[in-house]
């Protein structure tokens, strides 16, 4: 007899986040996206910017990239996104791949000034598909190349096999998104580290999602 209970318990466990929605292969537009971006170049310096190319899952793709700027004469950058302020002024510049674009108006004048977002970005989990995900959570840089998302100690998730984080620009499924790892606590503070500060203002969620079945149990978006 207790056999037969621990079998049901396991049975019961396995489908306990199967959803009614059945998720399929979503196709996004490809976009190219300046990641790391100056205001300001100081006459006679340079400034690195980085882009990245999504393809139509979602996913970031290695691809050539072409560099420009509407006038040399103010500032120049080669096809590695260097940037030197020649003159004083302002232009655009230009990143191209795949037949789409993104742009950065610029000026050339007396001190380097990023674009670039560092502050810490927050947000406040909710539960999706009947299931339990609430409290806050944070993403900070950590030096030069490294990333944290910290669970608050609010945290709180329905239990679920296989459960997941994901950072996604997707509301509703992880199509295109990046696995930080295993959901390590359903309570509590927590944290997960990862290697790609070139990615920390690319992503406009948090997911917890229960990978076996393929179901969403919660997101947060970042406010900021």
């Amino acid at each position: 007899m207790n056999k037969w209970i621990y079998l049901l318990a396991i049975a019961l466990s396995l489908t306990s986040c199967i959803g009614t929605d059945v998720l399929e292969e979503e196709i996004f537009p490809e976009r190219v996206q300046i990641v790391s971006s100056a205001d300001t170049i100081k006459v006679g310096e340079s400034f690195q910017f980085i882009a990245l190319f999504f393809n139509t899952s979602g996913e970031m793709e290695d691809v050539a990239l072409n560099w420009r700027s509407l006038d040399n004469s103010i500032i120049e950058i080669n096809q590695n996104g260097l940037a030197t302020a020649v003159n004083g002024g302002t232009t655009q510049l230009i990143v191209e791949a795949n037949a789409v674009s993104d742009t950065a108006l610029v000026t050339a004048g007396a001190a380097t000034v990023s674009s670039t977002n560092t502050d810490a970005r927050t947000g406040t989990f909710q539960g999706l598909n009947n299931y339990r995900v609430e409290g806050s959570f944070k993403m900070e840089l950590l030096g030069e190349s490294s990333v944290r998302l910290s669970f608050e100690d609010d945290f709180v998730a329905s239990n679920g096999p296989g459960l997941f984080i994901y950072l996604t620009n997707n509301e509703n499924s992880i199509s295109g998104g990046i696995e930080l790892g295993e959901l390590k606590e359903t309570r509590g503070a927590q944290f997960y580290d990862f290697d790609q500060a070139d990615l920390f203002n690319v992503y406009s969620y948090v997911m917890v999602y229960c990978k076996p079945f393929g179901v969403p149990f919660g997101r947060g978006a970042f406010e900021n």
